[in-house]
């Protein structure tokens, strides 16, 4: 079964969610999903499915002014009263505080992209709020954050609507080069149907203000500093993914890097890389091993 459901984000502004669920089945625990960038929760209806089919409840928003939490689609990730990452933390916070008396048995947080860089320094602001964490398609505060933090905050000139071709050719507009598919969005995945779905989208693909990376690239360098890194639980589970071929982690190094940092600083971290997926590993054709990963993860 799967409920819709609104929660108050401001005095002006609502986001939207859902909740999947069994209403004959006493969940084993509960998961809540953070989404990426320009798309939106529904995407994950399949998943959310299959893990209710083994014992779980899911929980998801639309991030603030994401899919049918943004006014139209063509204000996807415009925001000019919030710092960006804030907004998403504060969105997830919200969801999280809205069901508290539902997170019963396992905490569970499944994170992707920019929901997994937003997560990363989630858990350092709320060290108590989940059991488990996954961090899928993620990527790490390095130095190519350190100029893109750099770069956009002269280039977005406090306009937040701003796009400017030299940050997309250094983010999404030079992922897809590495990949032969003429689509725009081929470093997504290697499933021309998934792409075509992403396409048809109206609430997917939305472009993305160069104050938004200035706020991802800000994130991103905060939270993997040692003493941000401190700040994380270590009774916390973590479990850190993508596909060797997925172009937001670097092609696996910065799965890598998080972990061997994570491991540094005493947490419960493992990690795997998804021989010749890219970045959306969910929705490639090998997505049930990927399922199933997720599943034996949050049960053990």
């Amino acid at each position: 079964m799967r409920e819709r459901f609104v929660i108050k984000f401001d005095d002006k502004d609502d986001i939207v969610g859902y909740r999947w669920y069994n209403p004959d089945v006493k969940p084993i625990g509960t998961i809540q999903i953070a989404h990426g960038l320009s798309e939106h929760v529904l995407r994950y209806d399949e998943f959310a499915n299959f893990l209710v089919d083994n014992g779980f409840q899911v929980l998801g928003e639309d991030h603030y002014h994401h899919g049918e939490s943004a006014e139209e689609p063509s204000k996807v990730g415009i925001i000019s009263d919030y710092d960006f990452i804030d907004a998403v933390i504060k969105s997830i916070k919200l969801v999280r505080e809205e069901f508290a008396s539902e997170f019963t048995g396992i905490r569970c947080l499944f994170s992707h992209s920019m929901g997994s860089i937003s997560s990363q320094e989630y858990i350092q602001r709320y060290p108590n709020d989940f059991d488990k964490l996954i961090l899928s398609g993620t990527d790490v505060g390095d130095a190519r954050y350190g100029l893109l933090k750099i770069l956009t905050s002269m280039t977005s000139k406090n306009d937040p609507a701003r796009c400017s071709k030299l940050i997309n050719k250094l983010t999404f507009g030079g992922f897809q080069k590495k990949f032969e598919e003429d689509s725009e969005f081929n470093w997504l995945s290697k499933s021309s149907e998934n792409i075509k779905n992403y396409e048809a989208d109206p609430l997917c693909g939305a472009p993305v203000p160069d104050m938004v990376y200035h706020s991802i690239a800000c994130s991103l360098r905060k939270s993997f500093k040692k003493s941000s890194i401190e700040k994380v639980n270590k009774n916390l589970k973590i479990f850190i993914f993508s596909g060797a071929k997925d172009p937001v982690s670097n092609f696996g190094k910065s799965v890598n890097k998080l972990y061997k940092k994570y491991q540094k600083a005493g947490l419960s971290v493992s990690k795997k890389l998804y021989e010749d997926l890219r970045h959306e590993s969910l929705n490639e054709n090998e997505r049930y091993e990927i399922y199933n990963d997720v599943l034996n993860f949050f049960k053990s």
